[in-house]
């Protein structure tokens, strides 16, 4: 009997430019998406050196009246008003009418609400160390974010230059991925329990951030299983 042929599968030139076009098209977006996050990160570093700077140049006056909280900051003879209560926050600046009102995230009013409390409690200190807390909190994701979105721009970088996807190269990029996600899960979960305890409020889990793990790990093995299939064949997935 005739030894059956190993069939080299592989996509059409067509479906092989797509594929590299695509590619090239979602590392160039990652790569801007890079540049975006590490400045607003460095503007979050900014703003952490300069809030304890100013604590010493704020006077906070306020007055409370049938459960809402109406006061003044006044920041470098720069003023700044608002009204807080359990439920909503608005922030006005001087020539702002409309203000700031932060109502769509529940946590977000209980963060303003518990640091404007310590500000009217004459509590600087803790007002500062609170917020630096919050600040180095989202520093640390966005530390994380850049440091996914350089492996998600080589991996897809990989994709549009190389024979084949499968490579070795790609299966060690999805892993430190996979990681980078769950040490992301992991801070946002332990400054979720800190702030519960300290704003006295429930805890969510975001079970999005747990689906991207559990995606990611999938593609993973999917990528293994494909480099081995391609070893095993000498194949590759690109047609010249």
């Amino acid at each position: 009997m005739e030894k059956e042929k190993t069939k080299n599968y592989s996509l059409e030139k067509k479906e092989s430019k797509r594929l590299k076009g695509i590619s090239k098209f979602i590392y160039v977006v990652t790569k801007i998406c890079e540049v975006c996050v590490t400045v607003g990160l460095v503007c979050l570093i900014l703003a952490m050196l300069v809030v304890p700077v100013l604590s010493s140049n704020v006077k906070v006056n306020f007055k409370e009246d049938s459960g809402i909280t109406s006061g003044t900051i006044t920041v470098l003879d720069q003023e700044i008003t608002y009204e807080r209560s359990e439920n909503l926050v608005t922030i006005n600046d001087g020539d702002n009418k409309n203000g700031l009102e932060i109502v769509s995230n529940p946590k977000d009013v209980d963060t303003f609400n518990k640091a404007l409390a310590y500000l009217e409690q004459g509590n600087y200190t803790t007002a500062i160390m609170f917020v630096e807390f919050e600040l180095l909190i989202i520093a640390i994701i966005l530390v994380i974010e850049i440091l996914i979105l350089k492996k998600v721009y080589h991996f897809f970088k990989n994709i549009r230059n190389e024979e084949t996807p499968f490579s070795k190269e790609n299966i060690e990029l999805l892993e430190k991925f996979g990681k980078l996600l769950i040490y992301a899960f992991v801070i946002s979960l332990v400054s979720k329990i800190i702030n519960s305890i300290i704003l006295n409020n429930s805890m969510n889990i975001n079970l999005t951030d747990i689906m991207e793990i559990l995606f990611v790990y999938c593609l993973l093995y999917i990528f293994k299983y494909g480099y081995k299939l391609q070893k095993e064949t000498k194949g590759k997935i690109y047609s010249e």
